[in-house]
């Protein structure tokens, strides 16, 4: 399988819209048998906030329409080879089916189609009066300080934001990060700590992305806070399997990129 995505987006919206984000979807002969002809089953667009913790995904259909009967999917495309590929192109917008953007917030946006995910794009959504509220985001367990003292030496550089996957007592994602506070422009009470998100992307024929967040259980001080992390896999994401994709990331750092090994 080896499907294509391109995202197309802006890099600043203001919060009363519109905020619109178009992609072109490029399947192969599985991928479109395998979601019955109806490409954006397996796309997902993904926000992930850097000004605090937080995911927004692009709402695909009508909320309204979830008990209406699945729409009819076109006909198989008539001698369609195993090399074949369908092409198709759809608009979005974040604020359709009644959505609302109360804030203003940074995000790194990407799109995800199958087994095939977009170039990254930063983009800001701008508001006069306020920021968009944080998300969930529970504390990260501490550590015994020998285990963290030795994630948070695996750190080249500061700030930066390290991973990688270990099998302890299952699979295990573990790291650790340095960060600074967001920018503040609204006079805010200053965030206490910093924050990780990790998103978890199943690249097969039908894709889906889960996501979640944790704020770092290390304060501020200084200017910096440095925590370390380690999390198990089935805990965090219960239903993902391999072949799949996590990106961990932390505010304007470079994130992390770990393949989950079949």
């Amino acid at each position: 399988m080896t499907c294509a995505i391109e995202l197309r987006c802006h890099t600043r919206y203001m919060a009363y819209g519109p905020i619109a984000f178009g992609v072109r979807m490029e399947a192969d002969a599985a991928t479109h048998q395998a979601v019955n002809g109806l490409l954006d089953r397996a796309l997902e667009v993904v926000l992930v906030r850097r000004d605090a913790p937080g995911v927004r995904f692009l709402t695909k259909t009508d909320p309204g329409g979830l008990f209406l009967p699945d729409p009819v999917a076109p006909p198989p495309l008539r001698g369609m080879s195993a090399t074949a590929r369908v092409i198709e192109e759809r608009e979005f917008d974040l604020l359709d089916h009644g959505r609302r953007h109360d804030g203003a917030a940074t995000y790194v946006a990407f799109a995800c189609f199958a087994d095939a995910i977009s170039d990254a794009r930063a983009i800001e959504v701008v508001h006069g009066r306020t920021q968009l509220p944080p998300g969930d985001a529970p504390p990260l367990a501490p550590l015994a300080p020998s285990h963290a003292q030795a994630l948070i030496a695996l750190l080249p550089q500061r700030p930066g934001l390290v991973a990688r996957l270990v099998a302890r007592d299952g699979l295990r994602l573990e790291g650790s990060v340095t960060c600074a506070p967001p920018a503040n422009r609204f006079g805010l009470p200053p965030p206490r700590t910093g924050f990780v998100t990790i998103v978890a992307i199943h690249r097969g024929p039908r894709g889906g992305v889960s996501a979640r967040s944790f704020q770092l259980a290390s304060p501020f001080h200084d200017g910096w806070a440095t925590d370390a992390f380690s999390l198990p896999i089935a805990e965090l994401f219960p239903e993902l399997t391999a072949p799949a994709r996590l990106l961990v990331f932390s505010g304007d750092l470079a994130p992390a990129r770990l393949d989950l090994p079949a």
